[in-house]
């Protein structure tokens, strides 16, 4: 049984993958009827353009890549331990709370402030 040229290529055409969605639509739509030959020269055109684009979205990919260095954990692996200033002489305020008047507070921290 022989077919015709148009049905071949239609045929190639519907056999396209799903991801050449649009590209089957565009090669549809076409007013042309395109041959066997035509057909596949059009498909590895195409598959060789969309491998270029592939791998130029790869480049620009690797090319934005971020790698923390190990100085940038040390310096916060100190916070999330607990961590306490070198200097532990601090000079603490002195005085007694402005509010009640005792001298175990502040009067920011003052219980009986209004």
């Amino acid at each position: 049984m022989s077919l015709t040229e148009k049905f071949a290529a239609g045929v190639l055409i519907e056999k396209l993958p799903d991801s050449w969605s649009d590209y089957k639509n565009n090669l549809k739509h076409k007013q042309k009827n395109f041959t066997i030959e035509e057909i596949a020269t059009h498909i590895l055109i195409e598959d060789s353009n969309r491998k270029e684009s592939a791998k130029a979205r790869m480049t620009a990919l690797k090319a934005n890549l971020v790698q923390s260095s190990s100085n940038n954990r040390k310096r916060y692996e100190n916070k999330s331990q607990g961590y306490k200033p070198k200097n532990s002489n601090l000079k603490r305020k002195k005085g007694s709370c402005f509010v009640c008047e005792k001298p175990c507070h502040h009067a920011s921290l003052c219980r009986y402030r209004a």
